[in-house]
This record gives C-alpha cells, structure tokens and sequence, in this order.
C-alpha cells in the first residue's frame, strides 16, 4: 500500500521546540515539541485526493499521558470526522491509526498535552492511502452535435444524379438528430432528414441529388438536435 507524506500543515498549538514544518519533511531526526497544559489542534495538507486507511505518526512523550482525540479529513475542503476517542501514541516508534477518509486531501488531530516531565514532540507523520478513483465524465452536452465528414463530387452534371453523404456525431444526450442539405444559391432545401441518435454515436446517410440548373452548384449541410 502507498504512503504519502504531507506537504503543508499548521499547527494551532504553542511550540516551545523545533518547528511544525518538520512533522512532514520525512527526516526523523528533526520534530516540534510542544507546550504542555493545552488542548489544540494540528493539520496536514497535500494536493491529490486519495483514499486514506491509516493515519501514521512517530512521536516522542505522549504516551502515557498525553493524547490525541479525535482526527479529520479534508474533503472538498471541508473537515469531516473520521475517527474519535483517546490515542496515546507508543514513544519513538510509528504508531498508527486506522480510518477511512475517501477523497483525502488533509489530515486534522486534537491534541491534549498534559503536565509531566518532557514535553509532547511529533516527529513525522504520514498516511497509508489507495488511489481515489477517477472523478466521472461530466454529463454530455445537450443539444450539441459534430458534422464529421462530407463526401462529394468535385463537379455536377445538370440533369444527372449525383450522392452527397454526410457523417454527423451526437456529442450531446440520446435525441433525435436533423441533417440537411441546402442550395446556398437558392436557399431551397434539396434534401432533410432525422435520426434517433444515442449519445456519442455517429449517424451518416447518403442523399442522392439531381439538378436541372446549369450554373456551378454552392452547398451547405447542417445538422444538429431538433428542437
């Protein structure tokens, strides 16, 4: 299982010794010691959402007085509460907490430091994560529909049929689709027609067309859902 250390955090406690940066620098010879007499609480950051299992902690002087309370995790930035009761964390060794936090992006202790002779110290933290699965596909886009493809003749005969096909992709919900092909000459619809469609599939059909003018022919297709 992957572990990932934090990368930020901030500590609402008083420190007397070292520094809360390095309760996350990974390096186990550098901690924060804090005061003693107080109840407050510590949090820790990182970017990517995963799937937390266990919360991992080295600390020094909190067992067998000292204690931690309850812990939270980070969701779609707020804080929800993830495990509560009395942890007394077991002196220069990785202790651990189990709980389940999905979509994870931080990780919040409450602390009580009591009076006795040393001070309550975290070395380093980390957490025992899977990956989060991938966020879902945002929902088609209604009403939206892709011409992929026109096929043509390069020239026309008066009098003489030719195909015009087209290739027209719902990138929207299930709907019907409309196709057609206009004379941007005239304005006249030559040819239109309508489809159910499903979302994401290609619908493509031929028309054949036959023209008494003897000018160049101009067309357009469009397509789209029907309204």
């Amino acid at each position: 299982m992957p572990t990932l250390i934090p990368t930020g955090g901030l500590t609402y406690c008083t420190v007397e010794t070292g520094s809360f940066p390095k309760t996350y620098d990974g390096y186990t010879a550098t901690y924060c010691c804090f005061k003693r007499n107080q109840t407050c609480l510590s949090e820790w950051y990182w970017n990517t959402p995963v799937n937390v299992t266990s919360f991992k902690i080295l600390s020094l002087y909190y067992y067998p007085n000292s204690r931690i309370n309850g812990i939270w995790g980070r969701v779609n930035g707020s804080w929800v509460k993830v495990w509560d009761g009395t942890w007394k964390p077991a002196h220069n060794v990785w202790d651990s907490k189990s709980i389940d936090c999905d979509n994870c992006t931080g990780i919040r202790i409450s602390q009580t430091h009591v009076q006795q002779p040393s001070r309550p110290c975290i070395v380093d933290v980390k957490v025992d994560y899977t990956t989060a699965p991938p966020p879902p596909p945002p929902p088609p886009e209604e009403g939206k529909a892709t011409i992929i493809s026109i096929t043509k003749p390069d020239t026309f005969t008066p009098g003489e049929s030719f195909t015009v096909k087209h290739s027209t992709k719902n990138n929207g919900g299930d709907d019907t689709l409309f196709a057609r092909l206009i004379n941007t000459d005239t304005g006249a619809i030559l040819k239109e027609s309508t489809h159910y469609t499903a979302s994401g599939v290609t619908w493509g059909e031929y028309w054949t067309i036959t023209l008494t003018q003897t000018t160049d022919f101009h067309g357009r297709v469009e397509a789209g859902h029907e309204v």
